[in-house]
């Protein structure tokens, strides 16, 4: 069985653990990690993937990571190609009609919302892991640990 989806994978898991894993939560507890999980999969993602693809200066990094196994003559093309579907994509997401630095800005008070969010606490619905902790924690761990950085 392949399930495409973290979402639907939790809710997968949950069925089979009886509740185990998001059950246990309060509507206003589910509330808010689906909120913090969109902006993070639906808004904050897109900004990072931009900021590889879309930068000249970052993008030959992406073609050595994605394209190198190619011959040359078709690594570039394929490069290309698959650039342009990116930035198709990013336009009609919506994030792709602003400036750069609408852009970076975006991406700054999407940490800043996730930071004051936490304000203190361990983890983001209080002092208990819940699923919604690795969602956040996937994407910024790719964001901080990107090399070189973004």
């Amino acid at each position: 069985m392949t399930i495409p989806d973290s979402e639907l994978i939790f809710q997968h898991l949950d069925r089979k653990r009886d509740g185990a894993l998001i059950g246990h939560l309060l509507p206003s507890e589910y509330g808010q990690g689906m909120a913090y999980t969109r902006l993070m999969d639906d808004h904050l993602y897109w900004l990072v993937v931009a900021s590889r693809w879309l930068d000249n200066a970052w993008f030959v990094n992406v073609k050595k990571g994605f394209f190198n196994a190619f011959p040359p003559g078709l690594r570039t093309a394929i490069g290309v190609l698959a650039r342009r579907q990116m930035r198709r994509t990013y336009v009609l997401h919506g994030l792709g009609k602003h400036s750069f630095e609408e852009q970076q800005g975006f991406a700054r008070r999407d940490l800043a919302a996730l930071e004051d969010a936490l304000d203190g606490k361990t983890y983001l619905l209080g002092e208990r892991l819940t699923v919604f902790d690795f969602s956040v924690a996937s994407l910024l761990s790719g964001l901080i640990d990107n090399q070189p950085a973004t």
